[in-house]
């Protein structure tokens, strides 16, 4: 599985969504199609894709040592897709 990462020097306002909420749906979405894409081909590789802010990194950094990269989903990420 390859990882992508959007990381933000600063979690950015969530309240209002905006362009931030359009970017995460638009990642999530492409994501989901290129990895049905790949399955149909025959291909093993996938892709997953990761906003993250100052306060995920920690959790992310240990979520990599851990192996468990798939189920991470980060705060910042969770909240713009609620």
């Amino acid at each position: 599985m390859k990882h992508l990462l959007e990381p933000f020097l600063k979690r950015p306002d969530t309240s209002s969504h905006g362009l931030t909420f359009g970017l995460c749906e638009a990642a999530d979405r492409y994501f989901a199609d290129l990895n049905s894409f790949l399955k149909a081909e025959g291909s093993s590789r996938r892709y997953q894709f990761h906003f993250l802010s100052p306060e995920d990194y920690d959790k992310f950094s240990e979520a990599m040592r851990e192996g468990k990269l798939e189920s991470f989903r980060s705060k910042l990420h969770a909240d713009l897709v609620a």
